[in-house]
């Protein structure tokens, strides 16, 4: 490659960088400030907003989160790039918080819009390395957020608020309790205890606001697997303390078996009615085939397993299961009872 040839490409490449660099700060920045005008028109915060000033404050946030999300299909969350639109996007929250009532849990709505496709809440979900930059005290103010949903107030009238509290706690609720990450070990061991306040919390929540809920059914498939999720909770910190388990890899737990204690718990005891209910509920809808093989059905075969109470009504549920929908075990598995 020749001087000119050199002196050519330098130049080509700082004008490729440029334009880049145009339509990442510029163009991008422009187009999203149309559509912001579009939302004030559609979620018209002094229409429908009892605290005007601070939905306006969550929704003009809302637009910095819109473009790092787009900016995400490209580049990582965390790259020097996307992160300054997150850092405005924080800012305009932390503002629009402040101005709200102590009754109001419009921050928290706002909050699972803000990062349901960062933390994985949604199958958008392009960079799920994210979770993994959470930090303990981050899931205690999860943790917090969880406890207000049942019973805060909302004041702003549109349908992304009213129509989807259930279904941001449950969001609220699975990244709490995930267990795609490093967070899982650290639940079990340090926050297990929490489980059952978040399931009599999230009975709550499902009991005043499922009827008004968008989406029904997938929220009622969602609400059934946390339940049993919630409710296994004391099995896998036996599995976390024993070192069968330790968060980052996957585990057989039909091969591992449960002390008494557990098979005898009331968390035990309930599992089986959930299981009912799903199946009842997989009759009407397919839908909840698509998390009911997830790592429930599992635990369901090591309580069969394992746990002589309620043997051969877990067995009928088995083979329910394994008979009705796409098997998980091959017929003839279950023959022992």
């Amino acid at each position: 490659m020749n001087i000119n040839q050199i002196i050519n490409f330098k130049f080509n490449f700082k004008k490729i960088l440029y334009k880049a660099l145009f339509i990442v700060f510029i163009i991008i920045p422009l187009l999203y400030i149309l559509i912001m005008s579009l939302y004030l028109l559609e979620f018209n915060p002094q229409k429908y907003s009892k605290n005007p000033e601070a939905s306006e404050k969550f929704l003009t946030g809302y637009l910095f989160i819109d473009i790092a999300n787009t900016l995400n299909i490209f580049f990582k969350y965390d790259s020097f790039i996307v992160r300054p639109f997150l850092n405005i996007a924080k800012n305009y929250y932390d503002e629009g918080k402040k101005l709200l009532p102590d009754d109001s849990i419009e921050d928290i709505m706002w909050w699972v819009l803000y990062y349901k496709r960062m933390y994985g809440l949604t199958k958008k979900t392009q960079d799920y390395s994210m979770l993994d930059k959470l930090s303990y005290d981050d899931y205690q103010e999860i943790y917090e957020m969880i406890k207000r949903v049942p019973y805060g107030n909302i004041y702003y009238d549109v349908d992304i608020m009213t129509e989807y509290r259930l279904s941001n706690m449950l969001g609220l609720v699975m990244l709490y309790t995930n267990y795609t990450s490093n967070r899982a070990y650290e639940y079990y061991i340090k926050d297990y205890d929490k489980a059952s306040e978040i399931y009599e919390l999230l009975n709550i929540a499902f009991n005043k606001y499922y009827t008004y809920q968008a989406e029904k059914k997938l929220n009622y498939a969602l609400y059934l697997d946390v339940m049993i999720d919630l409710l296994s909770t004391s099995a896998f910190k036996y599995y976390s303390e024993n070192n069968y388990y330790d968060g980052t890899s996957k585990i057989d737990v039909t091969n591992i078996p449960l002390p008494d204690y557990i098979c005898n718990a009331t968390d035990t005891i309930k599992i089986n009615e959930y299981f009912k209910k799903a199946i009842l509920f997989t009759d009407e809808s397919k839908l909840f085939i698509r998390s009911i093989y997830k790592g429930s059905v599992n635990y369901l075969h090591a309580l069969h397993k394992y746990c002589p109470e309620d043997k051969e009504i877990r067995y009928r549920m088995l083979n329910v299961i394994v008979n009705k929908f796409q098997p998980m075990y091959k017929k003839g598995e279950l023959n022992d009872r």
